[in-house]
């Protein structure tokens, strides 16, 4: 995984990863610009520290849930890197097949939103079958307030 060269340090079991994003929430200093360095270079290791998603369908009585990736959601995010690193040799409109609960819309709007968070000018178009579930204020079925979720749910120094 060479497109994640720090990944490798965030723990993916669920009480050890809270315990890490306190941890990685709470530093100071030059620590935090060491840490925004490793967000910038590493996608993976940014989504397993500091993304969080809501799932009510999953978890009903606390929704609000870290972001901890599954070996497919990374093979989905290196897909996503790889188009932007390689626009020739892999489609600039990048379709993925999928069904119910596999995290697909999150995965694909993380993506966008650490590429803007992370570096200049950047500019991404999401759509979706109808202009409700694309924007809809205080919807999280729509897409643009689940990137609105994911920058407020960052640590206050981040933002």
């Amino acid at each position: 995984m060479s497109l994640f060269p720090h990944y490798r340090v965030v723990p993916k079991e669920f009480e050890a990863n809270i315990a890490w994003r306190k941890s990685v929430a709470g530093v100071t200093g030059r620590n935090r610009e060491r840490v925004l360095r490793l967000c910038r270079e590493d996608l993976l290791f940014f989504v397993n520290s500091f993304c969080w998603t809501y799932d009510p369908f999953l978890f009903p009585d606390d929704p609000v849930r870290p972001m901890i990736t599954f070996p497919f959601q990374d093979a989905g995010f290196e897909f996503w890197l790889r188009g932007l690193q390689h626009p020739g040799r892999f489609t600039r409109y990048q379709v993925w097949e999928k069904s119910r609960s596999m995290t697909v819309t999150w995965t694909n709007l993380t993506a966008k939103f650490w590429r803007w968070r992370f570096f200049p000018m950047q500019n991404f178009l999401v759509a979706s079958r109808n202009q409700d579930l694309v924007d809809t204020p205080g919807d999280l079925s729509s897409l643009m307030p689940k990137l609105e979720f994911l920058h407020d749910h960052l640590p206050a120094w981040m933002k």
